[in-house]
C-alpha cells in the first residue's frame, strides 16, 4: 500500500468520525437544553388546603372560619403574570355536578421556593351533617415560566360532611380535578 492510499483511509476514517461526533454532539445540546427547560422553569403546586378558625383582628376573641391555600413555586424560575380564581361550596359526595364559578384575582410575580397564601373568608353555611355531603375548594392558577411558557395548576380539595367538618384541619386531595400543565 501506497502512503498517499494510507492518506485516504485515513481522511475517510477521519471524516466519518467527526460526522457521528457532529451528530452525537447535535444531540447532546438538545437534551441539554430539555434539561434547562425543566430544571429552570416555574413549577407551582398547592403545598395545603386548610380550614383555619383566626381572629378577625389580631388579639381579638372574635374568630372567622377561613380556607387557607398554600401555593409554593418548586421551580427554579420566578412565575410572571400569575392569575388565580378560588372558590368553594357545599356538594354532594361523590362530586356529580360542575364547579364551574370563576373570579380571577391577579399577583404579579412569585419567586423561585416562594409561597403566597390565599385566604377565602366562610360565612356561615349549613354543615353537611351526613357523609353524602362535601365542603370542595376547587379553582387554578395560570402563569407564565422564564421561557414565557403558559402553565396551569388545576385543585379541587374537600372536607367531608360529619359532625365536625367546620373544625380547624386540613382538607383532603380529591381523586379528580387536580393537574398540572
Amino acid at each position: 500500500m501506497t502512503n498517499e492510499f494510507m492518506m485516504v483511509i485515513f481522511t475517510a476514517l477521519l471524516f466519518v468520525a467527526t460526522t457521528f461526533l457532529f451528530f452525537a454532539t447535535q444531540s447532546l445540546v438538545k437534551n441539554a437544553e430539555d434539561t434547562a427547560r425543566r430544571q429552570l422553569r416555574a413549577y407551582v403546586h398547592v403545598k395545603g388546603v386548610r380550614l383555619i378558625d383566626e381572629p378577625v383582628i389580631p388579639g381579638s376573641e372574635w374568630k372567622e372560619l377561613r380556607i387557607e391555600v398554600l401555593f409554593h413555586n418548586f421551580g427554579q424560575c420566578p412565575a410572571t403574570e400569575l392569575e388565580y380564581w378560588l372558590n368553594f361550596g357545599v356538594h354532594e359526595f361523590p362530586l356529580h355536578t360542575s364547579l364551574l364559578e370563576e373570579h380571577v384575582q391577579r399577583i404579579a410575580v412569585i419567586s423561585p421556593h416562594d409561597t403566597f397564601t390565599i385566604k377565602i373568608a366562610v360565612p356561615l353555611i349549613d354543615a353537611p351533617e351526613n357523609q353524602r355531603f362535601a365542603l370542595y375548594v376547587f379553582g387554578h392558577v395560570r402563569y407564565f415560566d422564564g421561557f414565557q411558557s403558559g402553565r396551569e395548576t388545576h385543585l379541587r380539595y374537600m372536607r367531608r360532611g360529619s359532625d365536625d367538618w367546620s373544625w380547624e384541619g386540613e382538607f383532603e386531595l380529591c381523586q379528580e380535578g387536580n393537574h398540572v400543565t
